[in-house]
């Protein structure tokens, strides 16, 4: 039962992977039927776009910046505050049960702090983990295993970015342009050159609202199947301790 259930679970994560592509690459539209009106995005892995829509470098169409170095003494009109770093960002989930203190100076605190709709991505270790910023702290900054990319919002819809950067870093690609010579990098030198799908904003916040719909019940699905998951998994070691320890007959 686990193991089918277990299966079940990475049907619908790749079911939910397959949902992000097709819409916000735009082989499919909001009501989930194909896009048959389509032109050559001019990128080869991305394929066909719809007409009307473009393709942009990420630099003309949002602000990139890279946190701040560890700094954990005090200093002269330093103060400590709460931030963020690449283990605290999961796959399209913040995850903030350990949430650190460092110190940064006024200047730092201007260039580093989070405002609501900032989409954060890993810049180190499983490169391209993408969560957005929903002023989960009254204040919180970001260290330099995170890049921060506020989009402009007269171009750019920033839950429609989340979910491209997701499908980014789940199909590859993220891996695919980073320096691995030792550990992978996901640089600002080579997220500002990355391609961004653009259909209007209305579309973009259609998609958007789409895709929170379509993957909030595919993950509530993928939750209850997990629950039966742990409660088999803890009937069995229960089944074992009490066989093997004599507190029921096998007789």
């Amino acid at each position: 039962l686990m193991a089918k259930d277990r299966q079940l679970i990475k049907l619908l994560q790749e079911r939910r992977q397959s949902l992000i592509y097709h819409t916000v690459t735009g082989k499919i539209d909001t009501n989930g039927q194909p896009i048959t009106n389509l032109k050559d995005s001019g990128v080869e892995w991305i394929g066909k776009i719809p007409q009307g829509w473009e393709v942009r470098r990420l630099k003309n169409v949002a602000e990139i910046v890279l946190g701040k170095m560890i700094k954990t003494e005090a200093s002269e009109g330093y103060k400590l505050k709460p931030y963020l770093k690449s283990k605290n960002i999961g796959w399209g989930e913040l995850i903030m049960n350990q949430v650190e203190d460092m110190y940064f100076s006024s200047r730092e605190m201007q260039l580093y702090k989070l405002e609501k709709n900032d989409v954060l991505l890993s810049e180190g270790g499983e490169v391209g983990k993408t969560a957005i910023w929903d002023s989960e702290l009254e204040e919180c900054y970001i260290q330099n295993s995170v890049q921060r990319i506020r989009v402009n919002n007269r171009k750019l819809n920033a839950k429609f970015l989340f979910y491209l950067s997701i499908f980014y870093g789940k199909s590859g690609y993220y891996n695919s342009i980073v320096n691995s010579v030792s550990i992978k990098h996901l640089t600002r030198e080579i997220l500002v050159n990355i391609p961004v799908i653009l259909p209007s904003l209305q579309t973009q916040q259609a998609i958007a609202d789409y895709l929170d719909t379509k993957t909030a019940s595919i993950d509530q699905a993928i939750s209850k199947i997990q629950t039966r998951i742990d409660r088999l998994t803890e009937y069995r070691q229960s089944l074992i301790y009490h066989v093997v320890t004599g507190k029921v007959k096998v007789e």
